[in-house]
């Protein structure tokens, strides 16, 4: 499914000579949250970071789960990448808002990583693999931030200071599991949040 969204996506953007990009997104801490309290907690913490995220979403963007702790998102129609840092330091801001699960406030944290078309890449398996690696260069440089992929960067000559943006995590709280869990809407009609394996869409206002 995601990978129909995006081969649309591409076709459109290169029909009408547009811009988008593609955001690649891990939760850090997830695994210790899932491996202490439970897969029961950990799905319903799965369910509020996704509609955190489907709030962070303009109309036409796509927010979907691969599976597991990994959620995508396509912004269409980009004109510059300060609007896709504003949305990015968005995500990061909606992922690391405190989820009271089982009677304790547990966090985690958000790794992304972006890659632009045509920029960065013009085909579904070269964009998925450099947003993929820039969510890496994410978590590989301390976690709770954001990498474009450097090809878009060098191509429009744009610094590292207003792109490579990192959002502070709230302090601790007190609940017992702070120090182990804290990480260095539909719309009728819409398709339901599956939280089996393979590709869940959360939001889908298409206008294409």
């Amino acid at each position: 499914m995601f990978g129909h969204l995006l081969k649309t996506s591409i076709e459109v953007s290169e029909r009408h000579d547009r811009e988008f990009a593609l955001l690649f997104i891990d939760l850090d801490g997830f695994k210790t949250i899932n491996d202490t309290l439970g897969h029961f907690h950990g799905d319903a913490l799965l369910v509020e970071i996704g509609k955190r995220f489907q709030a962070t979403a303009r109309e036409g963007d796509v927010v979907a789960r691969l599976g597991g702790d990994e959620f995508v998102i396509i912004l269409q129609e980009i004109t510059s990448h300060q609007q896709v840092a504003k949305v990015a330091n968005e995500v990061l801001s909606a992922a690391v808002k405190p989820v009271l699960l089982g009677g304790q406030e547990c966090r985690v944290t958000a790794s992304i990583g972006v890659a632009m078309f045509p920029g960065d890449g013009t085909d579904e398996q070269t964009l998925t693999k450099n947003a993929d690696t820039a969510m890496y260069l994410a978590k590989g440089g301390g976690k709770n931030g954001v990498r474009f992929c450097s090809k878009a960067i060098e191509a429009h000559g744009e610094g590292h200071g207003s792109l490579f943006s990192q959002v502070v995590p709230a302090e601790a709280t007190a609940s017992p599991y702070a120090s182990l869990l804290q990480s260095p809407s539909l719309q009728p009609g819409e398709p339901e949040v599956d939280l089996g394996k393979g590709t869940s869409i959360l939001n889908l206002h298409s206008r294409v």
